[in-house]
């Protein structure tokens, strides 16, 4: 049975094991990974099913497709953020995956090496994402018929790659802390928050029913019809 911690005391216990200047890195990257997969499991529970998105369709269709792509890609960019080399071009220096090369030693480290470079190919669709539509508004894409068509972004590719980032967030855990982290903890809030407004919707028809009935005095609506 997991021990229950806070977040302060999770840390520390990764500073303990790992250093100062380790265990803070893989804190602040495990946490990104924590968020990551709640995003995206909000996504999974409101998209990939039908009777959440009949509800959508029926509650504000438009809403819950903007939501649908603002959902996708900043989950798109994050595992971009996580996954993009541990610098730029001028040498600035980022928070990713890659920078866990300079904190382990053999035979940890080829491992940590082997599935990073595993992460890196399956990865390679967020960028084309990122870098033509999301990030950029790319010409050719956007103006030519025939321009190379972004890289697929499916559900399948999205859940092969935050499962590979989090064995790899394990592989080093288990390592050093002898412990793991189970990341595909669901999430429901939203689904949840749809069946709230699909319960708005009910009542408000509700409301208009009882006041074309002579039931209700449309005073009763309170400035909301």
């Amino acid at each position: 049975m997991g021990r229950h911690q806070t977040a302060e005391e999770v840390k520390q216990e990764y500073i303990e094991k790992l250093g100062d200047e380790f265990g803070n890195f893989f804190d602040r990257i495990r946490n990104e990974v924590i968020f990551l997969h709640f995003k995206w499991s909000e996504f999974e529970e409101l998209y990939s099913k039908e009777d959440r998105i009949e509800l959508m369709n029926k509650i504000s269709p438009n809403f819950y497709f903007y939501l649908q792509n603002l959902l996708l890609d900043d989950v798109i960019l994050g595992i971009t953020r996580l996954t993009e080399p541990k610098s730029d071009r001028k040498g600035n220096a980022r928070l990713t995956l890659w920078s866990f090369s300079n904190f382990t030693t053999p035979p940890l480290k080829g491992e940590v090496s082997k599935l990073l470079k595993r992460i890196k190919k399956e990865a390679s669709f967020s960028y084309d994402r990122r870098n033509r539509k999301i990030a950029h508004f790319d010409k050719d894409l956007a103006l030519n018929e025939h321009a190379k068509p972004l890289k697929i972004a499916s559900r399948e590719k999205i859940n092969k790659v935050i499962d590979s980032i989090a064995e790899l967030m394990n592989l080093i855990q288990g390592h050093y802390v002898k412990s793991e982290t189970y990341y595909r903890v669901g999430s429901q809030t939203g689904y949840h928050l749809l069946l709230t407004a699909d319960d708005g919707v009910r009542f408000q028809e509700l409301k208009f029913k009882f006041y074309k009935e002579g039931k209700l005095d449309i005073s009763d609506f309170d400035g909301h019809q």
